[in-house]
């Protein structure tokens, strides 16, 4: 049976299952230190050592530090990220972040 815990604050609703966590960053929000330093204490009570994927659903516009991108690499727990985008121009702009992140992509096998 999946676990199923739905958490919201200023800044977004958090949908963590099982295997996944997944974020709804409200509209108009800016996603920056405070927001990663907040997933990093999720992580901790809900995947402490546990392999997840992190999931964005964006239906809001909202602005993300670029160098934020970098960092969450780097926590061991999460083995994919996925990023859920409907609208188009919200597309072109991940297919321009993707080339910017690309040196940052490692291949991993689970």
């Amino acid at each position: 049976m999946t676990n199923f815990k739905h958490l919201e604050s200023e800044l977004a609703e958090v949908f963590i299952l099982d295997d996944f966590l997944i974020a709804q960053i409200k509209e108009g929000q800016h996603v920056d230190k405070l927001f990663f330093k907040e997933l990093k204490k999720l992580i901790k009570t809900y995947f402490d050592k546990k392999p997840f994927v992190y999931i964005s659903n964006r239906v809001h516009s909202y602005s993300v530090d670029a160098l934020l991108y970098k960092e969450i690499f780097k926590v061991s727990e999460i083995i994919g990220i996925g990023i859920i985008a409907t609208n188009s121009l919200v597309n072109k702009t991940l297919n321009l972040k993707n080339s910017f992140l690309r040196n940052l992509l490692k291949p991993s096998r689970l």
